[in-house]
């Protein structure tokens, strides 16, 4: 059986949520907070550009899990999941952010 790999940077179309956030951008009133999330946004720097603030959490392996089991994906993750994509994208994205100066680190 082949597992779509949704924590890899190609599985988000990039455009739209592009222009999507750019919208909400523009339309936010004053003292307002946009917040974009997610792990993928170290790997799309034309969206990261677009941000004033960059923010990563860190989480350890567990609270990762956790985390993730909490949640509600469609379609469900499939036994293995985490530690076949889930980590290790984690892991990637962690030790890129660790190397730009751009990205706060915070402690999840």
């Amino acid at each position: 059986m082949r597992i779509r790999h949704f924590d890899h940077v190609d599985a988000v179309d990039w455009l739209p949520m592009i222009e999507k956030m750019r919208s909400a951008i523009q339309a936010a009133q004053k003292d307002t907070v946009v917040l974009v999330d997610g792990n993928l946004i170290v790997d799309a720097e034309a969206l990261r550009s677009q941000l004033e603030r960059s923010y990563f959490l860190m989480l350890d392996r567990e609270e990762c899990e956790k985390r993730r089991v909490t949640r509600t994906y469609e379609p469900p993750d499939v036994p293995g999941y985490f530690e076949q994509y889930v980590w290790p994208a984690y892991e990637s994205h962690a030790g890129k952010v660790r190397k730009n100066n751009n990205v706060r680190l915070l402690d999840g």
